[in-house]
């Protein structure tokens, strides 16, 4: 099972193509990674700036904004992933720091025979991200991303720097539309051979379906996203939100197509929000009957304008 489990995990490494250009780790992140069963270009609940960079900017008065998010899967993987992130709002501007890291725990070195030999084998990778929003006018939000990535397995150990943009457009038409597209782990170096290099595209479009009178200020809204990896996957997410003022409790399911199989996982999670805080919790079905993973996510704000 635990041979299974590290094969699925690895899926877009599977090609030696993929082996020569990607970072080790990279497929990790192909997990929900600071994602609250949200849409890549939409995942907005963290503020963290990592899906897309444009989330990062600082809204609604704040001032300063501290974000933290943590994943983890069963025992057959033994996946953890965390995340922190603080952004700043500076003359119209949003600036951020942050920094992500996944891993696998618990890879047996062995030799002839099952028995393992020595150290466990380190599987990782680092994604440090400075990060920078600008919202033009009322609707249009736009953020780039600077990033360190840093991948280990085993005795290899490789860096890039990459760079990363994403769009939001909001507030759209009377059915409050919300569209937005994102890079994520671009490196202008593999631009060459794009579909090798295990950068992501995400674009999303979400809105308002409903509006529910009695209930205040509750909202039933629906959206799609789309995420693709050239050459390698492509992941298309539908959901719906139930939303108002104190919680978001959101459901869907993502089709994940690969070189090899294609994939239904149900994404379910929820949100509230409380004052200066903001937390959530949600769980994605993983595929072969293997135990799902779970994401916590805790958001404050630190300073008012």
């Amino acid at each position: 099972m635990r041979c299974l489990a590290l094969a699925i995990l690895a899926v877009p490494l599977a090609s030696g193509i993929a082996l020569s250009q990607q970072l080790p780790g990279r497929d990790l992140f192909d997990l929900p990674v600071a994602a609250l069963a949200e849409g890549t270009a939409l995942a907005l609940f963290a503020g963290d700036g990592l899906r897309n960079p444009a989330s990062v900017f600082v809204t609604g008065g704040e001032r300063a904004r501290l974000s933290l998010s943590s994943l983890s899967t069963g025992r057959e993987q033994r996946v953890s992933a965390q995340t922190l992130a603080l952004a700043y709002a500076i003359h119209g501007a949003t600036v951020g720091l942050t920094v992500a890291r996944s891993t696998v725990g618990d890879i047996a070195r062995t030799d002839t025979d099952p028995q393992s030999v020595g150290s466990d084998i380190p599987y990782g990778m680092l994604v440090v991200s400075a990060v920078a929003a600008h919202r033009e006018g009322r609707t249009l939000t736009s953020g780039i991303a600077l990033r360190y990535q840093a991948g280990e397995l085993d005795t290899e150990r490789r860096q890039e720097f990459g760079i990363d943009a994403g769009v939001i457009l909001d507030s759209v038409a009377k059915r409050d539309i919300t569209v937005a597209a994102s890079s994520f782990l671009w490196r202008p170096g593999a631009a060459a051979s794009l579909g090798r290099s295990g950068a992501a595209f995400s674009g999303a479009i979400d809105a308002r379906a409903v509006s529910f009178s009695r209930w205040g200020d509750a909202t039933l809204r629906a959206g799609y996203a789309w995420t693709g990896t050239p050459q390698m996957s492509n992941e298309h997410f539908g959901y719906v939100t139930l939303r108002s003022r104190v919680w978001d409790a959101r459901a869907g399911a993502a089709r994940i197509i690969t070189r090899t199989d294609a994939t239904t996982r149900l994404r379910v999670a929820l949100g509230a929000r409380s004052g200066r805080y903001r937390i959530g919790v949600a769980r994605e079905e993983s595929p072969y009957g293997l135990s799902p993973s779970y994401v916590f996510m805790l958001v404050t704000h630190l300073a008012q304008q």
